[in-house]
């Protein structure tokens, strides 16, 4: 394999990683588990999840991005 033809595989496995990420950070608690000041345990724990899925999604997202860049204006 090329260095162009790992950077493109890395690229797109990052792509969908960071969508599956950012899908399953996602889901928030249940309506029904909910409490009135969203300080359940449960509650708290899904909240700090979303929140650091989030960045790695973005981050996985941002790489996928820039190794397409790199790709596209370095044939």
């Amino acid at each position: 394999m090329t260095n162009s033809q790992i950077i493109e595989v890395a690229s797109q496995v990052l792509g969908f990683a960071s969508a599956l990420i950012l899908y399953w950070g996602s889901f928030g608690v249940k309506w029904e588990e909910r409490t009135i000041k969203g300080t359940s345990p449960r509650e708290l724990s899904i909240e700090f999840w979303q929140k650091h899925l989030g960045w790695i999604g973005l981050l996985f997202a941002f790489i996928a991005v820039a190794c397409q860049t790199y790709l596209t204006f370095n044939p």
